[in-house]
This record gives structure tokens, C-alpha cells and sequence, in this order.
């Protein structure tokens, strides 16, 4: 079995189209492709599937808040030392004071840095810093 046609079909020549016929083809597509919106159901799971996103971004916009205002009474800043201007004096005595100032505010700067409840290694970081 082929897709060739007969030879007879060569021969045979199409009448043409009335010329009235156009224009109501081009007005029923029209008219079906202006008829087409979307169903009711369907616009309602457009907007319960947007109005669940800007909820659920909501939720973890004030979950972040909540958990940083947690850490920060969880974990308050604690004082810096009273001995700073001592360890300044100790390292500067090593090295410059130049050196010393930038080592000592580091330190306390790494010190006042709420740990991260994220990082595996929060816990030994803190045990460290204290020591």
C-alpha cells in the first residue's frame, strides 16, 4: 500500500469555491476563537494555586522573623571582656599595636556573631569561642 494517488486524480481539476463561503469561514473561526475562555473551575484553581504561594511565602517570611528574634533572646550578646585593652597590650607587646587592635576587634566581633542553628559545626565553634 502506497500514499501515491491513482494517475486518474491528475486529471480531475477541483471546483472552486464560492466566493460567499470566505467571509462566514472567517466568521466562525472568529467567532469560536473569541468563544474560548477558560472554565470557571479552571480560574478558580488558577487563583487557590496563587493566593497558597503568597500565603505560604508569607508564612516563611514570619517564620524567619520569629527565628531570628528567637535567636536573638536565645542567644544574647554578651559583654566584651573587660580585659580587651589588657589582650591588645599582650599582643602588641608580640607585634605591633597596629596588629593587636585589628586582632582583638575580630575576635570580639566573631564573639558578638550569633551562631548559625544551621551549621553542623555551630555547637563546637561556640565551645571554642568560650574557651
Amino acid at each position: 500500500m502506497t500514499d501515491d494517488l491513482p494517475e486518474i486524480f491528475d486529471e480531475l481539476v477541483a471546483p472552486p469555491a464560492p466566493p460567499e463561503l470566505r467571509p462566514r469561514v472567517l466568521a466562525a473561526v472568529e467567532h469560536e476563537l473569541t468563544r474560548r475562555k477558560k472554565p470557571r473551575w479552571e480560574r478558580a484553581m488558577e487563583l487557590s494555586v496563587a493566593a497558597c504561594l503568597a500565603v505560604g511565602v508569607g508564612w516563611n517570611v514570619l517564620q524567619w522573623r520569629a527565628d531570628g528574634r528567637w535567636q536573638e533572646r536565645a542567644y544574647p550578646t554578651p559583654p566584651v571582656a573587660a580585659g580587651r585593652q589588657d589582650l591588645v597590650d599582650a599582643v602588641a607587646s608580640i607585634t605591633d599595636r597596629r596588629t593587636a587592635e585589628m586582632l582583638v576587634d575580630r575576635l570580639v566581633s566573631a564573639r558578638l556573631r550569633p551562631p548559625s542553628l544551621n551549621h553542623p559545626l555551630a555547637d563546637d565553634a561556640n565551645d571554642a569561642l568560650k574557651n
